[in-house]
């Protein structure tokens, strides 16, 4: 009851034992926008933090999606969409369940591209709820059920991003990941490098 107490971790090994990752469930405000774009011929799919959350079991309000849909198509079904990202092609649209940060113009191979560039594999995993499926690699789907917070194969070729360690520590103490070895070592030299 003290409010100053800090809530215990999520431990994400018995989320995801508990609620196995197949038993994703949107909620309806939210299923009802992605169904009505799917109607007009564009896929759209669930990314990053949305579909960790999701996984896990945890209470979602926010849902980031990316889809196909073209800004005159969105606008003619949604013409209150607020358009949040001009450089990144943003659109927000409000629902009860919580905003719908939704990328548009986006092919699919564009969207499975972008996962590969995500810090850690853990969110780099897309869900399609028309087809009920995750889209990713193995590794990263299977770092989903066990919490691990697993470097991207990419990471071994590609600049490091300077705000690792930040995002490792805000997965950690959000959803209870574990870091391999790796990534602390790497996160060390990045805040050792920064002092």
């Amino acid at each position: 009851n003290n409010p100053m107490q800090v809530p215990a971790q999520l431990d994400a090994r018995t989320i995801a034992a508990a609620r196995p990752i197949s038993a994703i469930s949107v909620a309806e405000a939210v299923t009802t926008w992605l169904q009505r774009i799917d109607a007009c011929g564009h896929e759209t799919l669930l990314t990053g933090e949305t579909v960790l959350r999701l996984a896990l079991g945890l209470p979602c309000n926010y849902y980031s999606v990316e889809s196909s849909i073209t800004r005159d198509e969105l606008l003619h079904l949604a013409p209150r969409a607020i358009p949040t990202g001009v450089m990144s092609g943003a659109w927000t649209l409000p629902t009860a369940a919580g905003p719908i940060d939704l990328k548009i113009e986006r092919s699919r191979s564009q969207i499975i591209a972008d996962l590969e560039t995500r810090a850690f594999r853990i969110t780099a995993v897309a869900y399609e709820p028309a087809s009920d499926s995750l889209i990713g690699s193995p590794e990263a789907i299977q770092d989903l059920t066990t919490g691990d917070l697993a470097l991207p194969h990419s990471a071994a070729t590609t600049p490091i991003d300077p705000d690792l360690p930040l995002k490792a520590a805000r997965l950690i103490s959000i959803y209870g990941c574990t870091p391999p070895r790796e990534v602390l070592d790497l996160a060390r030299s990045l805040t050792a490098d920064a002092v």
